[in-house]
């Protein structure tokens, strides 16, 4: 759902709309980026590199330093991994996963190159129902899926009905309303007891101000 070096990763909003499903939990992971080559490679031999754009994007400064080398997006990290084995070319390489390089027997040229070494992503665990409660504990973090009237001092209001219910609001993020030129939806991320007269109360003003609403989940929040 998003980095904590390079921010949201805009797509999984879009398929979140897309497919109504709820977020059930999240997990915060800590990454490491790593080159991979085939066993005998040298980095001066490379002149083509395989990842998904977060792994390009969380690598940036150690990519500076190769700008000659062709920076080829890719599905995801692991499958960079799986194509650099299955082509054979010691002048492809990969930024993936120490896993990966163990998986397709591939060999780690450059070790932990992500720009931050508290580098962390969070991932979102989805599903098809909305499931509030798990094993009898309430969940304390909400997330909204919201669209705004084009008048004045909106976004304002809306915000501050999580304000008046002293709801701490702890991610915000726009995308454009598909089909819909320079209409935005916005999403919110907040903690709250879910059951809690303060999450209802803010829930009913929202849903009173909104152009529209949706509830895409009611989570425990992971500390990290």
């Amino acid at each position: 759902m998003e980095n904590s070096s390079t921010g949201a990763i805009v797509e999984v909003y879009d398929l979140m709309r897309a497919y109504e499903l709820y977020i059930v939990g999240e997990q915060y992971v800590g990454v490491n980026q790593n080159l991979l080559g085939l066993p005998g490679t040298q980095l001066e031999q490379l002149k083509e590199v395989y990842s998904h754009p977060q792994g390009f994007a969380q690598s940036s400064e150690f990519l500076k330093g190769h700008r000659d080398w062709k920076l080829t997006p890719y599905h995801n990290t692991a499958v960079s991994a799986q194509l650099v084995k299955r082509l054979g070319d010691r002048t492809k390489g990969a930024i993936a996963s120490r896993r990966a390089a163990q998986l397709y027997g591939l060999e780690i040229l450059a070790p932990e190159i992500e720009n931050l070494k508290s580098n962390t992503t969070r991932f979102i665990i989805v599903g098809r129902e909305f499931l509030p409660q798990t094993a009898g504990e309430a969940a304390d973090k909400v997330s909204l899926e919201v669209s705004l009237d084009n008048r004045p001092g909106t976004l304002y209001r809306l915000l501050g009905y999580l304000a008046e219910n002293h709801l701490n609001l702890v991610k915000i993020e726009s995308r454009p309303a598909r089909g819909v030129p320079w209409e935005y939806i916005m999403y919110l991320d907040f903690e709250g007891d879910f059951y809690s007269p303060a999450v209802q109360s803010a829930l009913d003003r929202l849903r009173g101000d909104a152009a529209s609403l949706r509830i895409l989940g009611a989570y425990r929040k992971n500390n990290g």
